[in-house]
């Protein structure tokens, strides 16, 4: 073989080993930028182009710090929220307590997240006006539309807040006053099946009305061997507590406005407490506030029958209260003139609690309940009757079975004062139906 030959014969070999040794270079210069990753998603320009991707022409983000690691926990910083106004919305911070490796390699542990800052609530014009066309049919799956859910074995998160506000502003011309929920800190744990947890504690703040509430909770045997959920075996045991709660907030979150304040007054104070499940169990709730009382207690046996042991309520009406809860068409002219006190007694409620097979029947449900107000001066309205007065009314519901008989007896006194009559009288009368 001549010396050009032997040259030819070695060039395939030695183009083959520079492209293995360009493509091993390119390989790890692409690892190396993997690597460098986090670091440079940290940077200035990092942060800002998070910031462009997550921004929408109605929400701007702009974030102060970020500390992204492979192995380690993560922190993201001064995460600021504007709107389409230019108000501030939000300025939060997070830690995460895991990897971006574990999260990646599809691990099943999440860590955790530290949630704190501030969060504003702007109120929009037609906020909590009613909206049509949004009933939505029921997606297929099972049946209601309601797709099965199954827990993962090995799934574990928490969500922890650490001095989280947030504020609630009503728009200028609203009669409604600004709202807070400040420094509330708890934890949300979940540990694949095992109980999830719940701790949640902070304060509340309507113009000079401060409040403060409390949550503890745990929820377990709500998942089945195979990870579905098992909603009628759940074992729950929960303390709530609230002291001086601005029922505007409660108002708020439930979507009523005004009507709970004429009822209750400004603030409520309660506390309530439940142990096991719907196969066996026990609740209590005793609730104050400036207008109203009420003390409940009930157990549910291993037969799903609900009893209840204690059932008292009062509450004290004016006219407010009457003029919040009714139309003037019902209201037809009656007006309360002065304060009065309704004493509702409930002295036996039973009922059996329906299942995913069984729905509600009411043939196995029995009540007796007494609603009495001692006076209650009335203007009727009319010309004819100047004054009227209702003494001791006290009207009892009951039954034995709902769907064949309710019994209702009421009995009381009516003092009337009639046009150019010189003294009132009073007429005694009873109804039983």
């Amino acid at each position: 073989m001549t010396r050009s030959d032997e040259s030819t014969g070695r060039r395939p070999r030695r183009w083959k080993r520079w492209l293995a040794i360009g493509f091993a270079g390119v390989v790890l210069f692409l690892l190396a930028g993997l690597w460098q990753l986090p670091w440079l998603l940290g940077t200035a320009p990092g942060r800002a182009f998070i910031a462009s991707k997550l921004s929408t022409g109605s929400m701007r983000f702009s974030i102060a710090t970020l500390d992204l690691a492979w192995s380690g926990e993560q922190a993201v910083g001064g995460v600021r929220i504007t709107d389409a106004q230019g108000r501030e919305v939000a300025d939060v911070s997070a830690a995460f307590k895991g990897s971006l490796w574990s999260w990646a390699t599809g691990s099943r542990d999440f860590g955790a997240v530290v949630l704190s800052g501030n969060v504003t609530v702007y109120e929009s014009p037609g906020a909590g006006e009613p909206k049509g066309g949004d009933a939505r049919p029921p997606s297929p799956g099972t049946p209601g539309g309601a797709a099965e859910v199954i827990i993962p074995e090995g799934v574990k998160a928490a969500l922890q807040l650490d001095a989280l506000s947030v504020k609630y502003v009503p728009l200028p011309d609203s009669t409604q006053p600004a709202m807070a929920v400040r420094d509330v800190k708890g934890a949300l744990s979940v540990d694949g099946r095992s109980p999830v947890t719940l701790n949640l504690a902070g304060a509340t703040e309507i113009g000079t009305t401060r409040g403060s509430f409390a949550i503890n909770a745990s929820i377990s045997d709500f998942a089945a061997a195979d990870g579905s959920l098992q909603t009628d075996k759940a074992q729950v045991t929960a303390e709530i507590s609230g002291e001086n709660l601005p029922v505007p907030i409660i108002e708020r979150m439930i979507g009523e406005q005004g009507r709970l304040s004429a009822l209750l007054g400004e603030s409520v104070s309660l506390t309530v407490s439940a142990t096991g499940g719907m196969n066996g169990g026990e609740t209590s709730l005793a609730a104050t506030s400036p207008r109203a009382a009420a003390t409940l207690a009930a157990n549910v046996d291993a037969q799903r029958r609900l009893t209840l042991t204690q059932g008292q309520a009062t509450l004290t009406a004016d006219q407010k209260t009457l003029e919040a809860l009714l139309s003037a068409d019902q209201l037809a002219g009656l007006a309360l003139t002065q304060q009065a006190t309704a004493t509702l007694n409930i002295t036996q409620f039973t009922a059996q609690l329906p299942t995913a097979d069984q729905p509600l029947d009411l043939s196995k449900s029995s009540f007796d309940a007494t609603l009495s107000i001692a006076a209650a001066s009335i203007s009727t309205g009319r010309d004819d009757v100047t004054a009227a007065e209702v003494r001791d009314l006290a009207v009892r519901v009951s039954s034995a079975d709902p769907t064949k008989e309710i019994r209702i007896k009421a009995g009381g006194a009516v003092t009337s004062q009639l046009a150019g009559q010189p003294q009132p009288t009073t007429a005694p009368f009873e109804a039983d139906l």
